[in-house]
């Protein structure tokens, strides 16, 4: 073979690898087509990087799935799936994982080889606690529970070090730890329809925190240290206790910068 073709062929030969390899950033991948068929997903395999199959009545993930190598976001809710299979792990470039609504009661210990997972939604499941996996995925930035049976949120979740937003929603929880302050980079807290009482003072740490959805709580009170929360924009506590309603004042007085929502939908 003349060294001239051997190089062109090796050029070209090290230019598709690098294609099959590419990970996109967030805005990247939100220009990319998005399949919504699996056969026609199986036709170019290599260019299928968002795939969405909802409201198919799927029991199981179907495992030509996993032969999707490139794939970067997979949305299967509004099925029946049960459980997540160990080859979840195949799908080794997978940023964004949604597979809410549908009968979710664990999650597999695979999930933790996803080394570029950075978004799941479990919403509308069967969860009854946030499973262990998810504190072994360091580069999750937003984990979204809402609408399950979860009545405690660990400790070490809050450990997760890039978490941007946390959403647990419509669950049973009846507090919110003080080891929240480990979550430095929470911009988005998001929990009505609980039972939550109280926040514990060590949230006044939480410096990137600007958003919080409290609202359909059982809240009789905030810490007079929310007022270091000085780069909170929102705060909606609507529909908690009349003794929290009743400190509109002082809270307000407190946080003079924050738009409060004490009725829903007035500032």
């Amino acid at each position: 073979m003349p060294k001239y073709l051997f190089l062109c062929l090796l050029v070209i030969g090290t230019y598709q690898v690098g294609q099959t390899q590419k990970l996109l950033d967030a805005k990247e991948l939100k220009k990319t087509k998005v399949f919504r068929s699996l056969k026609e997903a199986l036709k170019t395999p290599e260019e299928v990087y968002r795939l969405k199959i909802q409201a198919k009545r799927l029991t199981r993930i179907p495992s030509q799935v996993f032969k999707l190598r490139n794939l970067q976001y997979l949305s299967l809710s509004f099925n029946n799936i049960r459980q997540i299979p160990p080859e979840i792990a195949l799908l080794s470039k997978l940023q964004v994982l949604i597979i809410s609504s549908n009968q979710l009661t664990s999650l597999p210990k695979e999930l933790a080889q996803l080394k570029h997972l950075r978004k799941i939604m479990f919403s509308e499941n069967k969860f009854v606690n946030v499973p262990a996996v998810v504190m072994q995925i360091p580069t999750l930035e937003e984990v979204f529970f809402d609408g399950n049976q979860i009545k405690a949120i660990p400790d070490s979740f809050w450990d997760l070090p890039l978490l941007f937003q946390a959403s647990f929603a419509r669950n049973r929880l009846t507090a919110i730890s003080a080891a929240i302050q480990k979550a430095q980079s929470l911009a988005l807290l998001n929990i009505p329809h609980n039972q939550v009482k109280t926040f514990p003072s060590e949230m006044s740490k939480l410096q990137k925190l600007k958003t919080i959805y409290a609202y359909k709580n059982q809240l009789t009170m905030l810490p007079k240290s929310f007022s270091k929360l000085k780069n909170l924009i929102l705060l909606s506590i609507y529909g908690n206790t009349w003794e929290l309603r009743s400190q509109a004042d002082q809270i307000k007085e407190m946080l003079p910068y924050a738009r409060i929502e004490f009725v829903k939908g007035i500032f």
